[in-house]
């Protein structure tokens, strides 16, 4: 009986010893085909509660130099579980079968992984990229209303703040003669502003600009005092379609209109008119005032009203 007993238990001391000694461990890799020249990461694994103690890779002399091993993490304990990560590299393209590992532990015992194939496939050159299949298109996915809503919020405030500049710059610039209280009728005041301007002929300094704008602000002005339309602050077209609607001579319109156009364009386009413009626009702003002032029935010797002045065009 005593006999049985010590046979049993060199029998359990036996088996104890078959199971450390296989402790299962395992090779796999993060994907089985690599392209040459990029890294793969192996997983090492040991299963059970013994500390493994280093890798054997003589078994991998001839497949994986040690410029291929491009670093390898030590072990790293997870549950019940030991891991070792190891980073390689291949250059050349192959089937390589990676032979097993032996995993030593500290109490000389040893573990045995399995073996691996790999494919390593050589990078595509420009001639095999053009063989390949075409790439299809991207499809983007659906836009929302929400998606422009930021571009239109922005779109909206800056066009907001570059009107308001516009605006201010542009707006009519008021003079200080508008706020004082004058005697001088509103032909008056216009004929000896022009007379004034044609006097200054700032335009023969190159001042054409600012020569156009001083005229068409005295015509302005005038017009807004003598038939109540807001001149200064409209258009030249916009200006014109309200004189037509009052007992402005029609005949007038042409000629004006030949004005305000060739100002706007030198003040907003810097256009030189031509010579012949700075006496006759002045000729035609003066003959415009007294033809459109209040005039006092002069007889003739034939006790008829003289004829009204004879306007040439400014253009």
């Amino acid at each position: 009986m005593k006999k049985s007993a010590q046979i049993g238990c060199l029998f359990l001391v036996f088996l104890a010893m078959q199971a450390r000694a296989q402790a299962p461990a395992h090779l796999k890799a993060d994907s089985t085909r690599v392209e040459t020249g990029n890294a793969l990461v192996l997983h090492v694994s040991v299963s059970g509660l013994n500390t493994p103690d280093s890798i054997d890779f003589s078994p991998w002399k001839g497949r994986v130099d040690a410029a291929n091993l491009l670093s390898v993490s030590g072990w790293l304990r997870k549950g019940n579980s030991y891991f070792n990560h190891l980073t390689v590299v291949f250059f050349d393209a192959d089937s390589i079968v990676l032979p097993p590992l032996y995993i030593t532990f500290h109490y000389a015992d040893t573990a045995r992984t399995n073996a691996l194939t790999l494919e390593v496939y050589p990078t595509p050159t420009s001639s095999d990229l053009q063989d390949m299949a075409p790439i299809k298109d991207i499809y983007r996915e659906p836009t929302l209303w929400a998606d422009y809503l930021p571009f239109a919020v922005a779109t909206v405030v800056g066009a907001a703040v570059l009107a308001l500049l516009f605006w201010w710059y542009k707006r009519p610039k008021k003079v200080q003669v508008r706020h004082r209280t004058i005697s001088l009728s509103p032909h008056e005041l216009a004929q000896k502003k022009l007379e004034l301007l044609q006097q200054k002929a700032i335009w023969r300094q190159g001042a054409v600009k600012e020569h156009c704008a001083e005229l068409t602000f005295i015509l302005r002005e005038y017009l807004e005092k003598q038939y109540q339309v807001p001149a200064l602050e409209s258009t030249s077209q916009a200006l014109l379609l309200q004189l037509r609607s009052t007992d402005f001579p029609e005949s007038l319109l042409d000629g004006l209109e030949k004005i305000l156009l060739q100002a706007d364009l030198a003040k907003f386009a810097k256009a030189i008119p031509p010579d012949a413009f700075y006496p006759l626009s002045l000729d035609f702003a003066r003959a415009l005032v007294a033809r459109t002032a209040p005039q006092t029935p002069a007889p003739s010797h034939f006790g008829h009203p003289l004829n009204p002045p004879t306007i040439e065009s400014p253009l």
